[in-house]
């Protein structure tokens, strides 16, 4: 659960949005977003560390708001080594599988987008 807080941190200081919440969303308020750990572990990879697998979902009233909500936050993850320092005391190699998808149209009309990321970080 640290690496969600850490990465809430990143992206509220690259200013993303501050309404992110973690493996859950509320109703309120309409444009928001919220992060999901999905799957996790020591997995094969040519960096020792801990893997984690994070869904980032972003939420609005219109298809445009919560897409650009989304790719603001997969372009704040893109960086030419792969390395991004999440906090102070914290890095780690991203990768970011995919653009942002629609994922659904909740029962108040609002629209998901999301996308999937690994994060190799010193500690899980």
């Amino acid at each position: 659960m640290q690496l969600l807080r850490d990465i809430k941190e990143y992206l509220v200081a690259n200013g993303i949005t501050d309404k992110i919440t973690l493996d859950a969303i509320g109703e309120e308020p309409d444009k928001a977003m919220v992060l999901y750990t999905y799957d996790s572990g020591l997995f094969g990879s040519q960096i020792a560390g801990h893997t984690s697998y994070v869904q980032i979902v972003a939420r609005a009233k219109s298809s445009t708001d919560a897409y650009n909500l989304a790719l603001s936050a997969m372009n704040s993850l893109i960086v030419e080594d792969e390395i991004v320092q999440l906090t102070p005391t914290r890095w780690a190699k991203v990768s970011v599988a995919q653009t942002p998808l629609k994922i659904k149209v909740d029962d108040s009309g609002r629209l998901y987008y999301g996308f999937n990321v690994s994060f190799i970080t010193s500690t899980n």
